[in-house]
């Protein structure tokens, strides 16, 4: 007759199966098997000359939008921004930003050191501007690689990569300067030639977000 389950040895399969995920997940780490592509820190030829602004999410105070400093220090500028986005450009007024107010469109100019509103104007469908975010023409896998391409559909990058690794925002720069923020919560930035980014901020603390660069100014349609 088989032994029945004892309570001690069901506490003791339960507890080796939880040494075997704990096993698991730091061979993950140790290994690489999930880790994003190894890349150097800014230096004094890669670190951008200009700011960059980021309207992202958070929970509790809702839209936020920060700004990252040339030497990478990142302010939480204003939150509580509610049905803003995207981001419009960044000129010598403030940031600009596209909010919709009572069912209409309106610009919203924002100071980068203050978070004060300094200005609003109401928008018509012909005056609208479009988003000042130029996103690379795209980012593919293929046989264990992320490949990036610019908006001409020019490669820009290649790197051994997992399929797990992405890039979930970018903006061009005037001078052609990419932002880039991954999966790993790295903000890169890509000097145009650069054979590959370098890391401007280690950890944004965020998912996701709308980047616009300091000196864009919006477009028009």
């Amino acid at each position: 007759m088989a032994e029945p389950d004892r309570p001690g040895r069901t506490i003791g399969l339960l507890a080796a199966a939880a040494v075997v995920v704990v096993t698991t997940v730091v061979l993950v780490a140790t290994l690489g098997l999930a880790r994003p592509p190894a890349l150097a820190a800014v230096d004094a030829t890669t670190r951008p000359d200009r700011g960059l602004a980021v309207l992202t999410w958070r929970d509790g105070p809702g839209q936020c939008l920060l700004v990252v400093a040339p030497a990478g220090d990142v302010r939480e500028v204003r939150c509580g921004l509610d049905a803003a986005g995207p981001l419009l450009g960044w000129d010598a007024t403030g940031i600009l930003v596209l909010r919709y107010v009572a069912g209409a469109e309106q610009r919203e100019t924002v100071d980068p050191d203050t978070g004060l509103t300094v200005d609003r104007t109401a928008l018509s469908g012909t005056s609208a501007p479009v988003p000042a975010v130029r996103l690379p023409a795209g980012a593919e896998h293929r046989d264990g690689e992320l490949i990036l391409r610019d908006a001409d559909g020019r490669e820009v990058w290649r790197v051994a990569a997992p399929d797990a690794y992405r890039i979930e925002a970018s903006a061009t720069a005037p001078d052609g300067t990419l932002a880039l923020l991954d999966t790993a919560g790295r903000l890169l930035v890509l000097p145009p030639g650069a054979a590959a980014p370098a890391v401007w901020v280690e950890d944004l603390d965020v998912g996701w977000g709308e980047l616009v660069w300091e000196g864009t100014p919006a477009l028009r349609e």
